[in-house]
């Protein structure tokens, strides 16, 4: 499953897959071997191997927050949630287009097609892979176009909403 982080600022999307015990980071353009091996310390030190090259991190969780210190320097970390920041995020909201970033099914649709709807509202409820999830309108707009209607199926990156106006 893809999984999307924002690093120092900047978006990253990942794919972490398991090999013979160990991980591959798969991401655009390329593949790596890593593993993580915390210090028995406690104290969030860890040696993060890339490649075969082991370097000294520290990890300091804050919230959703992980601050990577590296080679002297910190890093932001933040894992999204992938329904909630592809159906609600900056993307939905510049494009008023909301995909559907995992195959799943519609459990309730909450508006129709020429509804007038605000930042943050309900538009219809999902499941995928078990987890149920409101997806919220991005923006303030009108609603040009629900796809699926309740107990319908989606696959990934479906269009679910289309919002129009108020861009």
């Amino acid at each position: 499953m893809k999984h999307i982080f924002t690093i120092d600022g900047e978006r990253a999307d990942a794919w972490l897959s398991g090999h013979k015990g160990s991980y591959r980071l798969l991401y655009d353009g390329g593949a790596c071997a890593v593993a993580l091996t915390p210090a028995a310390t406690g104290d969030g030190a860890a040696l993060l191997h890339i490649e075969g090259q082991s370097v000294s991190v520290v990890l300091a969780v804050a919230g959703d927050q992980v601050w990577v210190h590296i080679d002297g320097a910190a890093h932001a970390v933040i894992l999204h949630d992938p329904v909630r920041f592809l159906g609600a995020g900056d993307d939905a909201a510049a494009s008023g287009t909301i995909r559907a970033p995992m195959p799943g099914t519609v459990i309730a649709v909450a508006t129709e097609p020429g509804a007038q709807v605000q930042a943050g509202d309900t538009l219809m409820v999902i499941e995928s892979m078990k987890l149920e999830t409101a997806i919220k309108a991005p923006r303030d707009g009108v609603v040009a176009t629900v796809t699926f209607a309740a107990g319908q199926s989606f696959d990934r990156d479906a269009v679910l909403v289309t919002l129009e106006g108020e861009d």
